[in-house]
């Protein structure tokens, strides 16, 4: 699975709340997502994953028992991802993952496949 880290804002984003998490269990209408979530759902799929945890929609928000519960495994659930998926840029949930950049402006780097033998331990 992955994860989002992502900025919530100053506006009212989506969130799972004890009014709408009955209506969460049989899903989200896509037109319903900022684009940030969308474009995180698509980059997830894209990298060959089915889930992706979000925690405005994953953390019943207006519940302190839900949050005291799953905000205490917060730090395992973006450690056992197998990617998080950053909206750095973005200054809340409706601004989207990506941002045009002069690629001119960034030094290559390689990506290794395998960790060269002079760096292993």
């Amino acid at each position: 699975y992955g994860t989002l880290s992502h900025c919530w804002g100053t506006t009212q984003m989506l969130r799972t709340t004890s009014a709408t998490l009955p209506g969460r269990y049989a899903g989200i209408p896509w037109t319903k997502l900022p684009l940030t979530f969308r474009r995180a759902v698509d980059t997830t799929r894209r990298l060959g994953f089915r889930y992706l945890w979000i925690d405005s929609l994953c953390i019943v928000q207006d519940s302190v028992d839900d949050w005291n519960g799953e905000s205490s495994r917060v730090s395992n659930i973006y450690r056992d991802a197998v990617v998080c998926i950053s909206a750095l840029d973005a200054k809340g949930s409706s601004e989207g993952l990506y941002r045009p950049r002069n690629g001119l402006l960034h030094r290559p780097c390689k990506i290794w496949d395998r960790i060269p033998i002079s760096l292993r331990s």
